[in-house]
């Protein structure tokens, strides 16, 4: 099936000048054209969108994302109050609400324990409507570290390396620690690493065994030198 889309303007995404009168081809949901709409030529029977005034540009793409949590001040922390069920329905309205604003991909940066990564394999799935999810599930932390309250505390290398064997055996796309506190975790201490060296380098040693990456939350200069 063929389909058609033409604007005012189109931005093709390769750093081109955006295009007037611009248009896009696709062939059972694979784009096959780009460019002014005077030189593609649709089939016949090719459904058509005309978008008039509006901009047509490639879907975007958010790389640092909580869709469990609310944008309310407080409301991060507040999460921990919420049982799972409700936080992954909330999640999956945020995928909806981000899917409509053009994010067709978002890298989610840590939820309450593997609640994202089942929202990951249900959008992929068809399930739920949302964008392309790459999830970490829950971040590793030091008990009462950086958001203990998602779940997912380890101490020691022992600790972290089975931390990162659970996430991984949920389905995690990459691995995340805390590297330092943060400023919504009361108590915890932004300017100093959470982790030794040796437990960072267990952490990532295990993760790229296993074909992952790892990604950081730090503040300060210790923790940033660490990871």
């Amino acid at each position: 099936m063929w389909t058609y889309f033409r604007s005012k303007l189109l931005i093709d995404g390769t750093g081109a000048s955006p295009i007037h009168g611009g248009a896009v081809l696709v062939k059972d949901g694979v784009i096959e054209a780009v460019g002014p709409e005077t030189l593609l030529q649709a089939p016949p029977d090719a459904t058509r969108f005309d978008f008039g005034d509006r901009t047509i540009l490639p879907g975007l793409i958010d790389a640092h994302v909580h869709l469990f949590g609310t944008p309310d001040l407080g409301g991060f922390v507040a999460t921990q109050n919420e049982d799972e069920e409700w936080l992954l329905l909330r999640a999956s309205a945020n995928a909806r609400q981000a899917l409509a604003a053009g994010l067709t991909t978002v890298r989610d940066y840590g939820g309450r324990g593997s609640i994202i990564i089942s929202l990951a394999k249900a959008t992929a799935a068809g399930l739920a409507p949302g964008p392309r999810i790459v999830s970490c599930g829950a971040p590793i932390t030091t008990t009462g570290g950086h958001c203990y309250y998602l779940g997912l505390e380890a101490d020691g290398v022992e600790g972290v390396q089975k931390a990162v064997r659970q996430m991984h055996k949920a389905g995690a796309d990459f691995i995340k620690v805390m590297v330092t506190g943060g400023g919504i975790t009361h108590g915890s201490n932004t300017r100093a690493s959470q982790y030794s060296q040796a437990e960072l380098d267990a952490i990532t040693e295990d993760a790229h065994r296993l074909g992952k990456r790892v990604a950081g939350h730090v503040h300060g200069t210790q923790g940033i030198q660490r990871a």
